[in-house]
């Protein structure tokens, strides 16, 4: 699915609306009376329905983005995820009731979430490589994608023209540079790389804030935050049965 994105967007990347991301610890969510750091770990333990052991490491771990990379996409944890987790949409149903959760839970949250009034929220995973995943969750920029790499392969090839010119320039010496000379010589060579980098970087940035295009993918994160922030809640729905620490995760919120 592609978004037609225009001036005024909410990209909950940037860090004005930093608080929509489910890692930040600023908003904690607690059910059935264990508190979890951030929503992200309670919406990656409840992946791991029926073995509470794992589940409480989880909680615990300090750091929702590692936590993701040993628990998730780590293969030693694979064969513990649910099995239904990624049919019928069921993971997009249970992050609707973690999100639940935490708006219920959390004022600052709420406030978060007004400040946006009028505007689209998108989940920004332009930066990030293009899985099923980031798809499904977020949206993707394509032709801004395709633009900064490359300004990064020009940057890159640029850097190592230099250095190969430093190299012939060197080699073709009579004699060679004293300590001296030499250390100036690695010095402006190392002072030309940062300054490409640098100016890369300044133009990623300006790709980024300043070309706009059309955003594909799914953006199933921004239509929950947008539903909870128009209308003040968000109804789920488990096909599955879903347990944290034993206890069952009831089955839907609708009335």
């Amino acid at each position: 699915m592609a978004i037609s994105i225009r001036p005024g967007r909410t990209l909950f990347c940037r860090p004005e609306f930093g608080a929509f991301s489910n890692m930040r610890t600023e908003y904690p969510v607690e059910c059935f009376g264990h508190t979890f750091k951030t929503s992200e770990h309670l919406f990656i333990a409840l992946r791991f329905s029926g073995y509470p052991d794992l589940q409480r490491k989880i909680m615990e771990y300090p750091n929702s983005m590692y936590c993701k990379k040993i628990f998730v996409n780590g293969e030693k944890y694979k064969p513990f995820h649910h099995p239904n987790w990624h049919d019928n949409y069921f993971d997009v149903e249970v992050m609707k009731y973690v999100v639940w959760l935490k708006y219920q839970q959390n004022k600052g949250f709420r406030k978060q979430l007004a400040r946006s009034k009028g505007k689209v929220i998108v989940g920004d995973t332009t930066q990030q490589n293009s899985t099923n995943s980031v798809i499904r969750w977020g949206c993707q920029d394509l032709q801004k994608k395709d633009l900064i790499s490359a300004v990064r392969s020009a940057a890159k090839k640029q850097i190592h023209a230099t250095e190969k010119e430093a190299e012939a320039k060197t080699a073709s010496l009579k004699k060679p540079r004293s300590e001296a000379a030499q250390q100036r010589a690695d010095t402006k060579l190392k002072a030309q790389i940062q300054a490409m980098e640098q100016m890369a970087k300044l133009c990623e940035q300006t790709i980024l804030e300043h070309c706009h295009y059309t955003l594909s993918g799914e953006n199933a994160m921004g239509k929950i935050l947008t539903t909870l922030r128009d209308t003040g809640r968000i109804d789920y729905e488990l096909e599955y049965p879903l347990y944290l620490f034993g206890e069952e995760i009831p089955k839907t919120n609708k009335v």
